[in-house]
């Protein structure tokens, strides 16, 4: 793994240009993207921004009971949106057709995806957030 982006923030108000910046430097990069961070990280408020910044017309929210959620952009655009979290088997995600999902050739985040590493495309994109005294930092790495 390469990293190849590393942003901080320490206020709710910055995450607009956090989700801004993320869109501009991973343009032309792997539609998958894996994020790790402790709970209450900020993970998912900041997939919420940047569905908000590719114009998805649809609710974002927590896919922790759904396990994946759906969000349209335009006719032909979606993201994906998986939970991992409750997972506990390989068999649970192939029950819910997570391949179909990864190797859909739309965005697809995943939230604590690295607990099934083996079933990752071979190129990809790894979120993790990490909490230091009252900021968060994003570091970005590429397979």
């Amino acid at each position: 793994m390469i990293e190849i982006i590393q942003l901080s923030w320490n206020d709710l108000k910055n995450i607009p240009n956090i989700a801004k910046e993320i869109i501009e430097k991973t343009k032309n990069l792997p539609l998958v993207w894996i994020w790790e961070g402790t709970l209450g990280a900020g993970k998912t408020t900041l997939i919420k921004e940047i569905c908000k910044q590719f114009g998805v017309i649809d609710t974002v929210q927590s896919p922790s009971f759904s396990l994946i959620n759906e969000y349209k952009i335009n006719q032909k655009q979606k993201i994906f949106h998986i939970d991992c979290y409750r997972i506990n088997d390989e068999n649970e995600l192939f029950d819910i057709g997570y391949e179909e999902y990864l190797f859909s050739n739309q965005l697809c985040m995943v939230e604590w995806g690295t607990k099934f590493l083996d079933l990752l495309p071979e190129k990809y994109l790894l979120f993790q957030i990490k909490l230091e005294e009252n900021q968060r930092i994003l570091s970005i790495f590429a397979s």
